[in-house]
């Protein structure tokens, strides 16, 4: 059985790895496979992920965002968000519904679901009202975490999406 500190130097050795030019598919195929082994490797590697960038950010003189504020920024200097397309907003949503469904379901709130991602509180609101589009990462750290498999989530949202309720085709 791995340690936490065991587990920490693994991760830590695999975010140095990536950074490397000649960082290979193999290589990432088996961060994969560590990260997958158990929810405890991801939450560590996770954890690790972001101390790495809030250390970066910090080197850099500029804070980390804590609970979704962002630092005052001049209106000129930030570009405007594109707009989200129709499908691409309902998809978001759909898919936050899930989450939020699969989560209502084992009796988790939303800080406990953080808390099983290494994700804030505020990315799960922000995730079940479908104002955030997801990496494949993310989407993977959530079913494991909702305890379901990220296929078995996609089936669920292409359900929604696709019209296999004659319902919902209706009122599209």
């Amino acid at each position: 059985m791995t340690t936490q500190a065991e587990r920490e130097n693994i991760a830590a050795h695999w975010l140095i790895e990536q950074h490397d030019p000649e960082f290979s598919d193999e290589q990432r195929e088996e961060l994969v496979r560590w990260i997958m082994q158990s929810a405890e490797n991801c939450h560590t590697y996770v954890k690790l992920v972001r101390t790495w960038r809030w250390t970066a950010l910090l080197r850099r003189g500029r804070p980390p965002l804590v609970s979704g504020k962002r630092p005052p920024t001049s209106e000129a200097a930030a570009p405007s968000p594109a707009k989200p397309t129709l499908r691409k907003s309902l998809v978001d949503r759909r898919f936050g519904d899930l989450v939020r469904t699969h989560r209502v379901k084992q009796g988790m709130s939303q800080s406990d679901l953080a808390e099983r991602t290494g994700m804030l509180a505020r990315d799960i609101s922000v995730i079940e009202s479908g104002e955030r589009s997801l990496s494949l990462t993310s989407v993977y750290l959530l079913a494991r975490a909702l305890e379901v498999s990220p296929s078995g989530l996609m089936k669920n949202l292409e359900s929604l999406l696709g019209g296999k309720d004659p319902a919902r085709r209706d009122k599209r």
